[in-house]
């Protein structure tokens, strides 16, 4: 019998907690108890009251409709990654978390982690001055928010930036921003003001679209020697013209371990600063009317390899430039179209970089996009971007549209591989995700 009641014991210990879907609506009642609110017939009225029922591993499904914020005081936790706390629209109902004038639409800063916010529409219309719709941070000593991950939602309309990520030395990190839509941000301040600032380590910028930013950069690192920021596979276009502060789509201004790969800029200014002693990786971006530049003030370690920079499609004076700050720079198997720095006449420019080494860059041919007029930057088959560079692996694995990398006998330049359409066997034998084997 002892036996038989530490076994149930034990496994009582061990069940996991069942997750539960709770329901708020813009026609429910905060009244309605936490019982009533796993309904969809009888919901809750605000996210706040909601939240009151959240343990990890549960979800709050939220129906159609606008919610004013500013929404996240007293948002609960998840345990990890394998039970979470989510937000999600309900169906793909449109779901509105909305800035009110002088606050955002969301604020974390009590230490909540693993959070999930899923398919929301984050809007900062409202808002009169420079407020951030979205700001992860603290609120006193070691109260950093970490592990938050948003995701398939929209960001709109900041008087500031999009989303803002301070407190590193306070907790705050680990932030995953995926697959959403940012533009239009940046609407008030003139100083800088940025889609994404991170100042925090480990955060995953990956498969964003963002696009119409007001002033400042698409993604900004900088301050507090922010590191290992990953930003992967977006697309960076279409900057509001005349807006202030810097034209540079990205900024890589701080750390070290920075990963930058397979993302694509057009009509976004210039494209990848690395500077201010930083480290970092640029892979395979394609930059259509952008550049590459790396040391301006200083840099310390940094690679570059595989990327296709087309000068002609902007105003840029060249394709990759290596400044005096810079001290220690690889740039490998690249392809610059056009342009010319008036510093060295060059398309790739060491201007007086130290320890710069200069392996295999291909400074003519075609790139040979496929309609870059309708932002179609795949590459035809006679483009000299195919199988001219090298292998980037472990860090660039596939290309933008999620093909294996390599297609062919040798990776090819850019963010995209090349595919010859058709279900034939490739160079490894392996499937593309579209269920289709492809030659090269």
């Amino acid at each position: 019998m002892t036996v038989l009641i530490s076994i149930i014991a034990i496994l009582l210990f061990c069940a996991p907690a069942w997750a539960t879907d709770y329901y708020v609506a813009t026609t429910g009642n905060d009244s309605n108890t936490c019982t009533q609110a796993q309904s969809i017939l009888t919901p809750k009225l605000t996210i706040a009251s909601g939240s009151t029922c959240l343990s990890a591993g549960d979800t709050l499904q939220i129906r159609v409709g606008t919610y004013t914020g500013p929404h996240g005081s007293g948002m609960p936790s998840g345990t990890n990654w394998s039970s979470p706390i989510t937000y999600k629209a309900y169906n793909g109902e449109a779901v509105t978390w909305a800035a009110p004038a002088t606050d955002r639409a969301l604020t974390l800063a009590s230490s909540q982690h693993h959070l999930i916010f899923d398919d929301i529409i984050f809007d900062g219309a409202a808002q009169t001055g420079s407020y951030d719709v979205i700001k992860i941070t603290y609120q006193d000593p070691g109260t950093g928010a970490h592990h938050i991950r948003i995701q398939n939602s929209e960001i709109k309309n900041a008087g500031a930036q999009a989303v803002l990520l301070t407190g590193k030395a306070e907790g705050t990190c680990c932030v995953e921003i995926l697959n959403n839509t940012m533009h239009g941000n940046g609407r008030f301040d003139t100083n800088f003001m940025h889609a994404v600032y991170s100042q925090v380590d480990d955060v995953i910028i990956k498969g964003n679209d963002i696009y119409n930013q007001s002033n400042g950069q698409n993604v900004h690192i900088f301050y507090d020697n922010a590191s290992n920021n990953i930003i992967a596979n977006n697309r960076l276009h279409d900057r509001v013209p005349g807006g202030t502060g810097s034209t540079v789509s990205i900024i890589a201004g701080v750390g070290t371990g920075h990963k930058i790969y397979n993302n694509i800029f057009y009509g976004s200014g210039a494209g990848i600063n690395i500077d201010y002693g930083t480290s970092a990786q640029a892979y395979n971006n394609t930059i259509y009317g952008g550049n590459i530049a790396i040391g301006a003030e200083s840099a310390g370690t940094v690679i570059i390899t595989n990327n296709l920079i087309d000068v002609a499609g902007g105003a840029q004076p060249f394709g990759i430039g290596i400044y005096a700050g810079a001290s220690n720079t690889t740039v490998q198997n690249n392809l610059v179209i056009g342009g010319a720095f008036a510093g060295c006449g060059a398309a790739i420019c060491n201007l007086a970089g130290k320890n710069t080494t200069l392996i295999d860059n291909i400074t003519s041919g075609s790139s040979l996009f496929t309609n870059p007029g309708a932002a179609d930057f795949t590459i035809q088959s006679g483009s000299t971007a195919r199988n001219a560079g090298v292998s980037t692996s472990p860090t660039v694995i596939d290309d933008f549209a999620g093909i294996s990398r390599p297609q062919g006998p040798a990776y090819d330049i850019g963010a995209y591989e090349y595919v010859v359409s058709g279900h034939k066997l490739n160079a490894t034998g392996k499937w593309t995700g579209t269920g289709k084997m492809v030659v090269q």
